[in-house]
């Protein structure tokens, strides 16, 4: 028998560490903003620290990571632990081998909930329009946020949390809205990024998407991101 042992995310930072070493490429920030309200279980065999899980309140298991020594016990790791902590749904990233097993194994239907496009041109360049105005969203936009269906957010939550932390900006001209953007830090001790990028419907089509997303990259390896609410490009 193994053992789950409830604890605190910092405390198995070390244990994520190697994982996302051995999975190889970056978490997604929707999963690690789950995570910032989920449980964390390190896993013992013989008293011995093996791994961890993560579980959210809905049952939605989020992190699953054995150490290689104890790789060959992983299908009757993962069954006591989907058997005994209630898990009902497994989000799993395509690249995580052991997690995707053990999915595969116990599981009875799988569907794709989400693409991550992780690569992005270099040599593109957009040129800017005159006036184009730059800014960061502020509370009064939430509301106009939420009435549109902009694909920039899981939950109103989420979409509160990047306005109060200054992590979504908004594109005008002439006082009119062409979209918003954000570029967030996945992990702080990462170099990689999620960028989401939403058009106004009435100007789509007209290249202003790729304008943001050009601008926000640009911006923030050049550390010009706007820390104010009125900036002019």
């Amino acid at each position: 028998m193994f053992e789950f042992k409830p604890t605190e995310i910092k405390h198995i930072k070390h244990l994520r560490i190697s994982y996302f070493y051995e999975i190889k490429l970056s978490q997604e920030l929707f999963l690690e903003w789950m995570i910032r309200e989920a449980e964390a279980l390190k896993i013992y065999s013989d008293n011995h620290e093996v791994g961890y899980a993560i579980i959210n309140k809905e049952g939605i298991l989020l992190e699953f990571y054995l150490i290689t020594e104890i790789l060959y016990k992983k299908e009757d790791i993962f069954k006591q632990l989907i058997e005994n902590h209630s898990v009902k749904k497994i989000y799993c990233k395509s690249f995580d081998n052991v997690l995707l097993t053990c999915s595969h194994t116990f599981c009875t239907s799988n569907k794709i909930i989400g693409t991550l496009f992780r690569d992005y041109s270099k040599g593109i360049s957009v040129e800017y329009e005159n006036q184009f105005k730059v800014r960061l969203a502020t509370h009064s936009d939430i509301q106009f946020l939420l009435a549109n269906d902009s694909g920039l957010y899981e939950s109103p939550e989420e979409l509160r949390y990047t306005v109060a932390n200054n992590m979504l900006y908004m594109f005008e001209k002439d006082n009119y809205l062409i979209g918003c953007g954000y570029l967030i830090k996945i992990m702080p001790d990462k170099n990689f990024h999620d960028i989401g990028v939403w058009t106004n419907p009435d100007v789509r089509r007209q290249g202003y998407g790729a304008m943001i997303s050009y601008y926000l990259i640009f911006s923030y390896t050049h550390l010009t991101l706007p820390t104010t609410s009125n900036v002019l490009v």
